[in-house]
C-alpha cells in the first residue's frame, strides 16, 4: 500500500497574504496623504486661548511675515485680494473670511487688510490662531 506524502507548503506561500495586505494599506495611506496640500506660504498662526474653525472657512487668506498674501495657492496683492473678496461676496453673500496670518506679522500689514476687507463690504472677518498648550 502506497500512502500519499504529505505536500510540504513552501514559506513564501504564507508570506502572500501579508504582502498583499501591506501593498492595500500602503495604497491607502497613498491616496489619502495627498487629501490636503501644502499652503502657499509658510505661515504660524499667533497663539491664542481659543482659536478659529478653519474648516469652515469659505475664503482663507493668507498672510505672510514678509506681508505677501495668498488666497486659494495663488498670491495677490492687497488691491487683487480686497477684489476677490467682494467678487465672492456678491456669488455667497454670508461667506466666511478666515485671516491666517503669520504670527510675526506687522501689527500695521495686519490692519491694511481689514481696512481693505472693510471697503470691500466684509463685516465680519476671523484670525485663525493656534491653541496655546
Amino acid at each position: 500500500m502506497k500512502l500519499a506524502r504529505p505536500s510540504r507548503r513552501r514559506p513564501a506561500d504564507s508570506v502572500t497574504p501579508l504582502i498583499n495586505v501591506v501593498f492595500l494599506l500602503l495604497i491607502f495611506f497613498m491616496l489619502t496623504g495627498t487629501i490636503s496640500r501644502p499652503d502657499l506660504l509658510d505661515i504660524q498662526p499667533p497663539k491664542a486661548s481659543a482659536g478659529t474653525d478653519e474648516a469652515a472657512a469659505g475664503v482663507r487668506i493668507q498672510l505672510s511675515a514678509e506681508g505677501r498674501m495668498a488666497i486659494d495657492k495663488k498670491r495677490m496683492t492687497l488691491d487683487e485680494v480686497a477684489a476677490a473678496v467682494a467678487q465672492r461676496r456678491l456669488a455667497e453673500p454670508t461667506v466666511k473670511i478666515v485671516i491666517a496670518a503669520d504670527g510675526k506679522a506687522e501689527a500695521g500689514k495686519v490692519l491694511n487688510l481689514l481696512d481693505a476687507l472693510r471697503r470691500a463690504g466684509v463685516e465680519r472677518i476671523s484670525l485663525a490662531t493656534v491653541r496655546r498648550r
